[in-house]
């Protein structure tokens, strides 16, 4: 399922390449959360979902390796997954 991540965002990060695939340099802008709506085991990439609207990246969606999700996640980063609870 969806989950929605809280993560340092790098200057490079305001500007997805042609592939909308982000890259995370430069320096730390601030923190900014994104939804992550899928994933890619065989390229290893997470697709997100920003709030700008549909003309940032592609369509206002872009994608993020697993290792740079990895260091943004150690860098104080957080994610959260709804759970669903059913009554006892």
């Amino acid at each position: 399922g969806p989950a929605v991540l809280g993560v340092n965002w790098y200057d490079s990060m305001f500007d997805p390449d042609v592939d909308g695939l982000l890259h995370v340099s430069g320096a730390v802008a601030g923190g900014h959360a994104v939804l992550a709506n899928g994933v890619s085991v065989r390229t290893r990439r997470v697709r997100l979902h920003n709030s700008w609207g549909a003309g940032w990246g592609l369509n206002g969606d872009a994608f993020l390796t697993f290792a740079d999700l990895d260091r943004l996640l150690r860098e104080q980063g957080e994610a959260c997954v709804p759970v669903v609870r059913s009554s006892p």
